[in-house]
């Protein structure tokens, strides 16, 4: 219970900034709210933001700057591709992980194939090379494809993944008007996309969805959907990114039950995940499964299923059953080096864990619920694992937030002496750590200057009120 109350505390904290990414349908987005948009997300997601170089020109999005991790690239692009009113993104950021054996990452990568590939992991070949994957071979279907080339990206070591999977076509193709079908009931059910704006159409196994969705993540999803469907291309090139669409997204947002519903149905539509009496629950958007399967392979395509459908965090109960039951101490000293080997949770080392009878206990302190919640998850995905119960504290709030005092102080220094940000023309207002900029620069890389030292002043957040006097070319 202290877990959802702490999660809606942080969702109830973050909606107070939501009306300024989502502006009132008659007013523009300018590039100055999309930059502050996704940094103040990266900051709210515990994101290396200051490490992160973010541009916008007309709402398309450049990133650049060096992380420590895939995770961390893939988790920065995702927040810029879900801010309204960005119409591309382009990925500059290099990768420079821990130092890691490549036979080690090897090693690592062999092994989760054999826990997560539903079909014969002979038919998949993988090579690492100075921190490079390279997976090559065939699969069914284009969600065990995507579950396989994620499992290899959350790798620890890892710089980039090769994807050279090909998806072997099944032996009695769907028909135009089965394929349609299931590519409209996908659309519907999946929470990040509003259905109802696209248009879909199919020509042996060829799909075009055109229309208009909100934001570039949900033109991401409409196109993983109808290859989850069963197409063997797909052409998103006429659907267009239109920010009012989020409007109506966030008017109809679905609520817990049907969250719950949708997953369900999904779950239970796929074949790799074969769960009797399968249960789900999804409380302050946090959902939770439960049932048993007869192998490991199908308790973790449920979860991955829940997780691509609904983008919540999981707990995953599903117990597996004919298993030679395992010792907790066994148990225990999995989950501890899953913990320290996950890139998604830097304070792997700070969690301690404790085993009774298939029940684990978690407790410690991490930077971010969102690592929390990793932590439960990569938790519950040990095999023998029974139930997880998380004592774990996230530290919520901003670290290094100042006083509204030395915020503005810091920001007025900073401008006195930085002629990059040109801010003569600039008024600046400071309340419980949000800043507000008015007035005017000359350019865009003057705005961007400007923005850059407020975040770095200590902002929270910033309402960007600033006009440019021409439009920069970058």
């Amino acid at each position: 219970m202290e877990t959802i109350r702490q999660f809606l505390c942080v969702s109830l904290f973050l909606s107070a900034f939501i009306p300024f990414q989502l502006c009132a349908a008659e007013e523009a987005i300018n590039d100055g709210q999309i930059v502050s948009a996704i940094k103040t997300q990266l900051m709210h997601d515990n994101l290396p933001f200051k490490a992160v170089g973010v541009r916008s020109h007309d709402g398309n999005v450049t990133l650049s700057g060096t992380v420590a991790d895939l995770p961390d690239r893939d988790r920065i692009r995702s927040a810029a591709e879900r801010t309204r009113g960005v119409r591309s993104v382009a990925d500059r950021i290099t990768v420079v992980p821990a130092q890691v054996p490549d036979r080690d990452i090897y090693r690592q990568i062999q092994k989760n194939i054999l826990n997560t590939a539903a079909s014969d992991p002979s038919a998949l070949n993988a090579s690492v090379e100075n921190g490079v994957v390279t997976i090559a071979g065939s699969v069914p279907t284009y969600q065990e494809k995507e579950l396989i080339i994620q499992m290899a990206r959350h790798t620890r070591g890892v710089r980039e993944v090769t994807d050279q999977l090909r998806i072997s076509p099944p032996a009695h193709p769907p028909s135009n008007e089965k394929l349609l079908f299931d590519i409209r009931c996908r659309l519907q059910a999946d929470v990040w996309v509003e259905d109802k704006f696209i248009t879909v159409g199919v020509n042996n196994g060829s799909a075009v969805l055109s229309g208009t969705v909100g934001t570039v993540a949900a033109k991401n999803h409409a196109f993983a959907d109808a290859l989850a469907a069963g197409a063997t291309s797909v052409d998103v090139s006429e659907l267009n990114v239109e920010w009012q669409v989020s409007d109506e997204m966030y008017r109809r947002r679905k609520n817990d039950f049907e969250i719950a519903q949708i997953v369900r149905e999904c779950i239970a539509a796929d074949p790799r995940a074969a769960v009797a009496g399968l249960q789900v629950d999804v409380n302050a958007g946090i959902i939770t499964l439960q049932g048993s399967t007869k192998n490991l392979k199908a308790r973790n395509a449920a979860a991955d299923i829940a997780i691509r459908t609904a983008g919540a965090q999981v707990v995953n109960l599903i117990e597996v059953s004919n298993r030679k039951e395992r010792s907790d101490d066994a148990i225990a000293r999995d989950i501890s080096n899953a913990l320290r080997s996950n890139p998604d949770i830097k304070a792997g080392r700070r969690i301690k864990v404790s085993v009774s009878h298939g029940t684990a206990t978690l407790s410690g302190t991490v930077p971010s619920l969102l690592e929390k919640a990793q932590a439960v998850y990569t938790a519950s995905q040990v095999e023998g694992i029974k139930k997880v119960e998380n004592c774990i504290e996230a530290e919520l709030g901003f670290k290094g937030c100042k006083s509204d005092g030395e915020i503005k102080k810091y920001i007025e220094s900073r401008l006195r002496h930085d002629t990059s940000a040109g801010a003569g023309n600039v008024k600046i207002c400071v309340e419980k750590g949000i800043v507000t900029l008015n007035g005017t620069v000359n350019t865009w890389s003057e705005k961007s200057a400007l923005l850059d030292i407020a975040f770095d002043g200590g902002a929270c957040f910033i309402v960007d009120n600033i006009r440019t006097e021409e439009v920069s070319d970058d």
